[in-house]
């Protein structure tokens, strides 16, 4: 990281440690009476919102995620696994006392992992499709997709690939590195202490690697041409890239002090900003397309003294809905698109 970004991020944690310990900023603690409300635009308008409802932290993992009609939200506070209309937002089903470390969705399938268990739902109507035990494995920092097989990396350094029905196809045993994203039948991707690197599949040579200016970052998204990846930690905004899958050329750079997961959903990436915005991009151009506001801003983050929630983003393409956590008012908003 060099000083320039160094000494901006540096400013803006302390900018907004001031704003929590000045009580300049209307409210704080566990039970915050912090509301944020959207700012009316031709873009975009709220069709529901839910208050209370407070997700975990975490730079890799999102508790937000969405399938055809269903909006899936994982909350800490109080502990259920929600499933909402997308429509209406009312409760479809709900799981209570689950808190899954990992949750996500390939084919409108839910997947949720708790320590070494990986769990497939129907998103429908929550029952449970299958369960597989893996071996030599902590908890699973990320849960990735390719074709009809599924990715698990463990924060032991274990890497798994399964198929569809939870059978596990190829395992590493701990400290495998650099560490796995995608396994393809030629390339695989891996990320390691300063960025992506493209390897053969066969043989593990280089194809190209990708240093990466601010070291920390999130598990990649992988589209069908480029990765896409935000920097910053859970409690400090970062930077988001766009990479040629092809040669690992960096597309374009989007510094907007990004704080969510980054959200895709037709020509358009979507992401939340520390200063208050939903943040909507061209993915090819990296472009600006619309920058949504939200009232108060900025958004507080989490610090030693005060722990908040996730901020978070997904879409759900056949309603054009957009919805959202805002880990500091605990509110989950779903946005309808005008124009997707």
């Amino acid at each position: 990281m060099n000083r320039k970004s160094c000494i901006r991020r540096m400013l803006l944690f302390v900018l907004c440690v001031s704003l929590v310990s000045c009580g300049n900023y209307p409210g704080r603690g566990p039970n915050s009476t912090v509301k944020h409300t959207f700012i009316q635009n031709s873009f975009a308008s709220v069709v529901w919102s839910k208050d209370n409802i407070m997700m975990k932290i975490d730079q890799n993992s999102t508790a937000l995620v969405s399938a055809p009609n269903r909006i899936i939200a994982s909350a800490i506070q109080p502990k259920v696994l929600y499933a909402f209309d997308t429509s209406t937002g009312e409760i479809v089903w709900e799981q209570n006392g689950s808190l899954p470390q990992t949750i996500a969705i390939h084919d409108a399938v839910l997947y949720t992992s708790d320590l070494n268990i990986i769990q497939a739902y129907n998103v429908n109507n929550g029952e449970r499709v299958w369960e597989a035990t893996t071996h030599y494995a902590g908890s699973f920092l990320f849960i990735n997709f390719l074709d009809d097989k599924i990715f698990l990396y463990s924060s032991n350094n274990s890497f798994f690939i399964l198929d569809s029905y939870g059978r596990v196809l190829k395992s590493t045993e701990p400290y495998y590195f650099p560490m796995p994203y995608i396994v393809g039948d030629d390339v695989t991707y891996a990320g390691d202490d300063y960025g992506i690197v493209a390897l053969e599949t066969k043989t593990g040579n280089i194809i190209w690697r990708t240093d990466i200016e601010e070291h920390d970052f999130a598990i990649p998204y992988f589209s069908e041409n480029n990765i896409y990846l935000r920097t910053g930690t859970s409690v400090i905004p970062g930077s988001v890239y766009a990479i040629d899958k092809n040669d690992g050329e960096i597309l374009w750079k989007n510094d907007s002090d990004a704080i969510s997961n980054l959200c895709f959903w037709g020509d358009n990436l979507y992401f939340l900003t520390w200063d208050g915005y939903l943040m909507v991009l061209n993915q090819e151009t990296g472009l600006e397309v619309a920058k949504l506001e939200f009232s108060p801003r900025p958004f507080i983050l989490p610090t030693a003294e005060w722990r908040l929630g996730g901020y978070y983003v997904t879409s759900d393409p056949i309603n054009n809905v957009i919805a959202v956590s805002l880990g500091d008012s605990y509110q989950l908003l779903a946005l309808k698109i005008n124009n997707p």
